[in-house]
């Protein structure tokens, strides 16, 4: 029998659902002014960059139920505002 719940408990560890991308969002707080490098440790890496203009780039992060896009000061490294935030399904 302990041998079955220590089965049991491994395998939860090893496959448990990972934080989604909202929460960690969420944990953020407030993100305006915030450094890109702070952001993308906690979120990871951007599904999407793209240049706006000569000094913005808007990065989206995007995982199943989720999608956030954030502008960021080419020049500063630093986030400018959330562009858009959405549940997708």
């Amino acid at each position: 029998m302990i041998t079955i719940c220590l089965i049991c408990l491994v395998l939860y560890l090893i496959f448990r659902p990972k934080e989604s991308l909202e929460k960690r969002f969420d944990k953020l707080g407030d993100v305006e002014g915030m450094a890109y490098e702070d952001i993308r440790r906690k979120l990871g890496e951007p599904n999407s960059m793209s240049r706006i203009g000569s000094d913005k780039v808007l990065c989206t992060w995007s995982r199943l139920g989720f999608s956030i896009s954030l502008l960021f000061d080419d020049h500063t490294d630093r986030c400018i505002r959330v562009e858009r935030r959405a549940k997708t399904f």
